[in-house]
Parts: structure tokens; sequence; C-alpha cells
């Protein structure tokens, strides 16, 4: 999980559309291991989380948030949103994200409810 977001943090590069999917999908289980579950997870995301309780420290937490900060300003992933004219809905989603990334209780014991 943290080496996609480690890579894109450290990628000197124009971020390419599979390593932008990776951080964005390890930042997402990041905030759902803090408890912090997006309105719509797939069964298995929801399972996998029951199964791996993490509670991501604060570091975590942050490199996630900066990772998938840098997709949303300048990535091959934001250009492909935009080219299909519909970016304003997966800006919403990302945001959604960064938001419930930075509500995360780091440490906390996940709180999920079904």
């Amino acid at each position: 999980m943290a080496s996609a977001i480690d890579e894109v943090l450290s990628a000197a590069e124009f971020l390419e559309v599979d390593l932008c999917c990776e951080a964005i999908a390890a930042a997402e289980l990041c905030a759902c291991c803090a408890g912090q579950l997006p309105d719509r997870l797939p069964d298995n995301v929801y399972g996998w989380v029951q199964a791996n309780p993490h509670g991501p420290h604060v570091d975590e937490i942050e490199l996630a948030v900066q990772a998938v900060s840098r997709v949303r300003e300048e990535s091959e992933l934001r250009d492909l949103w935009e080219a299909a004219g519909d970016s304003s809905q997966w800006l919403a989603e990302v945001d959604d994200l960064l938001s419930r990334l930075g509500r995360s209780s780091a440490g906390s014991p996940p709180s999920m409810s079904p």
C-alpha cells in the first residue's frame, strides 16, 4: 500500500495513469482503515478492511494526502478525465477522499458500520 504512495511522491516525471490509480487505491485503503469509508465501497474491499484492521499513523495519512493531491493537480489520470469531459465528477470523488483522509483519526481502530 505504501509503495504506490511513495512512488507518486518521489516521481520526478509526469505521473502515469497506472501509478496514479495504484496511489488512489492505496490512499482509499488508508482512509477506510482509519474508519473513513466512502458512501460506496465494493464488498470485497469492505471485507479486506475488516480482515486487516490497521489504524494508520499520522505520517501515513499525511503521505496519502500528499500523493492524492499530486495526482489531483497534475497527472495522466487527471488529463484522461478532462479529455473525457467529466473531470468534475472525478474531482468530486478525489476531494471526498481528501476530506475523509483529513478526518481520519490516526491510530484509532476503524469504526465501520454495515
